[in-house]
Formats: C-alpha cells, sequence, structure tokens
C-alpha cells in the first residue's frame, strides 16, 4: 500500500517561525529570571558555585560597619547600583540555537563587577541557578506547545 500525501511548504515555514517566537520569548523570561537568581544568590552571599563566598577584607569590613552596612556575608551591595545596573543585552540566533547574553548597563559597574568576580566568582549560572531555569525552560515550553 503506498500513501501520498502533500504538504503545502508555507506551513512549515509558519511552523518554524512560530517555533523560533516561543523560543525567544521562552529565553527572554530565562534571562530576567537568571538576572533574579544571581540578586537572591548573591544577596544570600553565595557564589558561583552556590557556596558562601569568602567575607570582605577587613579594610573593606571595618569601612562597611562605619557605614552601617552589613557585614556577616560578601553579599556586594553598597550602594545597589552594580546589581541594579544587571541586564539582559542580546538575545541571538547562533549557528546552535539561541543565545542570551547578560551583562551591565553602565562601564563603571561592568568594572566593578569584574573587581569582584576576580575576588569571588558570582556573575554567571550557578548549578542551582541552572536547574532553575531549566525548570522555568520547561514548564514554559509545554505551555506554548499547548497554546494554539
Amino acid at each position: 500500500m503506498r500513501l501520498d500525501v502533500e504538504f503545502d511548504a508555507s506551513q512549515f515555514a509558519e511552523l518554524g517561525d512560530r517555533l523560533e517566537k516561543a523560543a525567544r520569548e521562552v529565553l527572554a523570561e530565562m534571562a530576567q529570571a537568571q538576572l533574579v537568581n544571581i540578586r537572591l544568590r548573591v544577596d544570600a552571599g553565595k557564589g558561583l558555585d552556590d557556596q558562601q563566598m569568602p567575607g570582605y577584607a577587613k579594610s573593606t569590613r571595618e569601612d562597611r560597619q562605619k557605614r552601617g552596612r552589613q557585614v556577616a556575608r560578601r553579599d556586594l551591595q553598597d550602594s545597589g547600583s552594580m546589581l541594579n545596573a544587571m541586564i539582559v543585552e542580546s538575545i541571538v540566533a547562533t549557528d546552535t540555537g539561541l543565545e542570551a547574553t547578560l551583562g551591565f548597563a553602565t562601564r563603571e559597574d561592568a568594572a566593578k563587577a569584574a573587581y569582584n568576580q576576580e575576588r569571588a566568582p558570582w556573575f554567571g549560572v550557578s548549578p542551582d541557578d541552572e536547574q532553575l531555569l531549566m525548570a522555568l525552560a520547561d514548564q514554559r515550553l509545554k505551555e506554548k506547545a499547548n497554546d494554539r
């Protein structure tokens, strides 16, 4: 028995466009969620390895205490500008899919972030962050698959 089926190629193009749009939307949500993940993790004093970051140096600790800042954990929050300056810089298509890039709104905050990254890595996706992001992606992609 032979079965001949004809498809309109434009239907596949439309499906591809819908899939790419859904993937971009989910990645944008994941990128925004990661900004929140980083803030929450750093607020708890945890670095990129999900472990407590080393404490502040003695001089920094003393300066922070004088100004009424907490010193129990390295939370990278003094004025708040660096963490508040984190942004999603771009979402682009690559040869292998889509890629989101996170960064900072100003050069000054990017420089502070780089300095702190050298002292105690914190900026990026930690193992715990990755689990949260994958769960979000799974949930959102299932929801999008059910949207017709």
